[in-house]
């Protein structure tokens, strides 16, 4: 149950989800590193609302691509009319770490299904990346 000023999750939704790996994968090779992109959107009225959390890995040597994943994951919210938290905060923070779980989970669930060890996404500090989104604007 909600409490009073307190933003809610209606409802978590996968939008998208793509995942490609090669037949050979050189996890013991020193040079393979993944890569992570995090994009954060928004869309709807500001107090029923959808955040968008699209997750972008990749993995391998070099400009190879070993292993690829692309994942959406939207998150359905309503705003209370005299919530304390800003929706800006709310926005690029909060939603995110609710989400974010979600798609850790689903990157996991699906690497196993492909054969490989799980991949694991370390956690994100989702108050530092919106710090250092809001001071190179």
């Amino acid at each position: 149950m909600a409490t009073p000023n307190q933003y809610t999750l209606s409802n978590i939704i996968l939008l998208e989800s793509l995942f490609q790996r090669n037949w050979a994968v050189s996890f013991g090779d020193p040079n393979f590193k993944d890569t992570i992109n995090i994009e954060i959107t928004n869309s709807g009225a500001p107090d029923d609302f959808q955040v968008t959390l699209h997750l972008n890995y990749i993995a391998g040597i070099g400009d190879a691509k070993e292993i690829s994943a692309d994942i959406k994951m939207v998150g359905v919210f309503t705003l209370p009319e005299n919530s304390v938290l800003p929706h800006e905060q709310f926005i690029n923070v909060n939603a995110p770490a609710i989400l974010f779980p979600f798609v850790r989970e689903h990157l996991a669930s699906l690497s196993v299904k492909a054969g490989l060890n799980p991949i694991i996404l370390q956690p994100v500090n989702f108050v530092k990346r919106a710090q250092d989104k809001a001071t190179t604007k």
